[in-house]
């Protein structure tokens, strides 16, 4: 792995949760997740990585998206409100949330990375079956269900602490089902029982049995998110999945340290710059850019690891399962966050809300009901007699899977954003187009070839037990010091005196701001 590997990956992730500030929750987190994974694993040494390269963009979209759920701007809010208390609780719990958002995506890469051809297909098997049911609940099933109660949020029906229970319920019925066969009883299997059972377990006992709620009366999805996580540990330590351990903890370590500091940074940018500007997105961008750190780090453990180097690991992917994973890239991912646009374009006025007696957001389903034929014929005709199009190699794959999402959601994101442009969306539009620039140039011109001086001599010497302690203790270690660190230069800019760029909300005393709200 060289320094363009690292680079790619943080301007990647950048990229992608930069957009996902517009497009927000789970959908919007996949963006990141497949730029960050995508482009780092093509910029490494690794040729059966190169053949992978389109299961690593899948799980790693799904494994950031789990993240999406959790609400964490009131705990930003939290960091800015001048009350001590506030503001150290405030950055303890973004390190909380930031884990949560990291790690998943740290399972994917350490699944994609050492996992047989056939274990993955199985785990995809299982992705299908779970996200085809989340399509029914989403957009048949939760609609009438809301509709039929009441049209205000907080007295319907599918309420219980704003959360997803409803996926997570929809998730254990199909886990019960599709268990039933001998043949389904799995490692894949028992990782989706492992994350499920782990989050209703987090979410029961954390918010209903403890009442511990973390920024109320907004979502507590962060609890069924620890316990996902935590049963991902167990997952991995009963069918001894180190690599898969590893890589979910640098994940989540760098996801929580970089939640945390965004803050700081954006808000130390704010007082040395003085200039207004959309210091949100500062500061996604640069949640995103540190967490593309934990990204390349987890790839960087993968590669040293004897896991991603066993002949198993190697194994390249059914054809029928790579073309599976560029049709959920390039259409799913893209669709399930793109169709929003039209939603933007008739409530600015741009466009009217019916073409021909037909809604604008019919007309997109049928446009990408025709991509997605139009992408199925053609990889159907490429696996019988490869087109002339397609390169031969896996990198020239993975560089146009790369390449055509990159600038099919920077294109889809500035369409949204145009019908009310003013200056202060060039800190957005205009910082992501020119770090798609430079994640292009780097994609094609920079050689993945191994950087001998960062690979440790111990690497042969250090068993799994040995990089877990090590990893743990480090973890502690920074964990502590970035928190006491964020806070510490934030009272010494600010002091009692509330920050701005933020509502102002304060969670303990008598001046807390906090409503309980519904169940």
């Amino acid at each position: 792995m060289t320094i363009w590997t690292w680079i790619l990956a943080t301007l990647g992730h950048s990229i992608g949760w930069g957009i996902r500030g517009n497009f927000g929750h789970e959908t919007g987190a996949m963006l990141a997740g497949v730029l960050g994974t995508l482009g780092a694993v093509l910029l490494t040494d690794r040729p059966a990585w190169h053949r992978r390269a389109a299961v690593f963009a899948v799980l790693g979209a799904i494994g950031w998206s789990f993240g999406g759920s959790i609400s964490y701007m009131q705990v930003v809010a939290y960091t800015h409100s001048g009350h001590w208390p506030s503001q150290l609780y405030g950055f303890a719990a973004l390190f909380v949330i930031g884990f949560c958002w990291g790690a998943p995506g740290g399972t994917g890469v350490g699944i994609a990375a050492s996992w047989p051809a056939a274990r993955i297909a199985d785990l995809l098997k299982l992705i299908t079956v779970v996200f085809a049911a989340w399509f029914v609940q989403g957009w048949v099933i939760l609609p009438r269900l809301a509709g039929s109660v009441s049209r205000e949020r907080y007295r319907e029906l599918t309420y219980w602490y704003d959360t997803d229970w409803i996926a997570a319920a929809v998730a254990l019925a199909v886990l019960v089902v599709w268990s039933i066969p001998k043949s389904h009883r799995n490692a894949a299997t028992r990782l989706g029982w492992a994350m499920t059972l782990g989050w209703w377990a987090g979410f029961l006992i954390l918010v209903n049995v403890l009442g511990m709620r973390m920024t109320p009366p907004r979502g507590d999805n962060w609890a069924g998110c620890v316990g996902m996580i935590a049963g991902i540990f167990v997952w991995a330590a009963r069918e001894n999945e180190t690599l898969p351990k590893l890589t979910t903890f640098a994940c989540g370590l760098v996801g929580g340290l970089s939640f945390s500091a965004a803050p700081m940074i954006k808000l130390s940018l704010a007082v040395a710059t003085g200039r207004d500007t959309n210091w949100h997105s500062v500061m996604e961008q640069l949640t995103g850019l540190m967490n593309g750190i934990g990204v390349a780090w987890a790839l960087a453990i993968a590669y040293r690891s004897f896991e991603a180097k066993r002949p198993e690991a190697r194994e390249p992917i059914a054809p029928f399962w790579q073309g599976w994973c560029v049709v959920f890239v390039w259409i799913l991912v893209t669709f399930l966050n793109l169709w929003k646009n039209a939603e933007e374009w008739t409530k600015q006025g741009a466009m009217a809300e019916r073409l021909y007696g037909i809604r604008v957001l019919d007309w997109l389903y049928v446009a990408y009901a025709g991509l997605a034929i139009v992408l199925v014929v053609a990889l159907v005709r490429n696996a019988r007699k490869p087109l002339a199009l397609v390169p031969a190699s896996s990198t020239g794959k993975g560089q146009w899977i790369y390449l055509i999402f990159l600038w099919w959601i920077v294109i889809g994101n500035f369409d949204r954003a145009q019908v009310k442009f003013h200056e202060q969306r060039l800190i957005t539009e205009g910082v992501i187009f020119l770090n798609a620039l430079v994640c292009t140039t780097i994609l094609l011109l920079a050689e993945p070839k191994r950087l001998v001086a960062i690979e440790s001599s111990e690497e042969d010497n250090t068993g799994p037990d040995d990089r877990w302690r090590r990893l743990v203790q480090f973890s502690v270690a920074a964990t502590l010091v970035g928190i006491v660190l964020n806070f510490c230069v934030i009272r010494g800019i600010f002091g009692d005196e509330f920050a701005g760029h933020a509502s102002l909300h304060i969670r303990f005393g008598p001046r807390s701001t906090v409503e309980t709200g519904p169940k």
